[in-house]
């Protein structure tokens, strides 16, 4: 591997199929980055966890 140039991985993380066809193009996030920040900052710990529980176990974060 010494004169390896480049590694590159392709992860399913980045195809957003909860959408219908998948396309290949920038989707627009759910919520602003920085109402999200703050929105956490407004929930205890408790919350963000059971909220977290949910998400995973919806099938939405299982590639989280």
């Amino acid at each position: 591997m010494l004169k390896l140039k480049s590694f590159v991985y392709e992860s399913l993380a980045y195809s957003n199929y909860a959408n219908d066809p998948i396309e290949e193009k920038f989707y627009e996030p759910p919520i602003d980055a920085d109402m999200l920040l703050d929105l956490m900052d407004s929930m205890d710990d408790k919350l963000i966890d059971d909220i977290t529980l949910q998400f995973i176990s919806s099938g939405f974060g299982v590639l989280l």
